[in-house]
C-alpha cells in the first residue's frame, strides 16, 4: 500500500506518520539510485567514448542531470514530511516528487536512446541490446511527456519496456568482465 495517498491529504498523513521508518527507507533508497547513477554516468562514459565521444558525454550528462533532478524530487519528501502536522499543506509538497522525478525520468530516457546508439554501433556489444536500450529510453520519454503534458496521466510505458536495461546489466556483469580483462 503507497503510503501517499493522491488526493487525500490525511490519510497520507496518518500513512506516513505510521510508518515514518518506511517512509525514510524509501527515501535514502531513491538517493542511493541517484548517487549509483552518477557512477554509472561515468562508467557508460569510459565504456563509449571510443565509440563517440560527443554522444557518450551528452548520455552521461544527461543522466547526471537526471540523477540531481532526483535529488531535488526527493527533497520534496523531505520538506513534505516537515510539514505533515498541516496534511492540506503537505500533500501537494509530497505528490510533488512523483512529478519532478517522473518528469526528470524523459532526461534518463534520452540517455539511454543514446546509450542504446552507442551500444548498437560499438561493434563489441551485440546490437540487440542497443535496441533494447533505445527502447527503454524510448518508454521513459513517453511517459515523461505524458506526465508533462496529459492531466492525470499514469506513467506506465517504462515499467514494461526497461528490458534493456535488465539485459545490459547482466552483459556487463558477465561479458563485460571479460572484455575488461583482455
Amino acid at each position: 500500500m503507497p503510503l501517499i495517498v493522491p488526493g487525500d491529504a490525511v490519510q497520507s498523513a496518518q500513512n506516513i506518520s505510521g510508518a515514518p521508518l518506511l517512509f525514510f527507507s524509501g527515501v535514502a533508497s531513491f538517493a542511493v539510485v541517484a548517487f549509483l547513477d552518477i557512477v554509472v554516468a561515468g562508467a557508460l562514459y569510459t565504456l563509449f567514448k571510443p565509440v563517440n565521444r560527443r554522444l557518450s558525454a551528452a548520455a552521461a550528462w544527461m543522466r547526471t542531470v537526471y540523477a540531481v533532478l532526483l535529488l531535488v524530487a526527493i527533497s520534496r519528501l523531505v520538506v513534505g514530511f516537515s510539514m505533515i502536522g498541516d496534511p492540506e499543506t503537505a500533500l501537494p509538497v509530497l505528490e510533488s516528487f512523483t512529478t519532478i522525478w517522473v518528469i526528470s525520468l524523459g532526461l534518463f530516457g534520452a540517455s539511454l536512446l543514446l546509450v542504446g546508439y552507442l551500444a548498437f554501433r560499438s561493434g563489441f556489444i551485440a546490437k540487440v541490446f542497443g535496441i533494447l536500450l533505445a527502447i527503454a529510453g524510448a518508454g521513459y520519454l513517453a511517459d515523461a511527456v505524458g506526465m508533462a503534458v496529459v492531466p492525470d496521466f499514469t506513467a506506465v510505458f517504462a515499467q514494461f519496456l526497461f528490458v534493456g536495461e535488465v539485459a545490459i546489466i547482466f552483459w556487463l556483469l558477465i561479458r563485460g568482465r571479460r572484455r575488461a580483462a583482455n
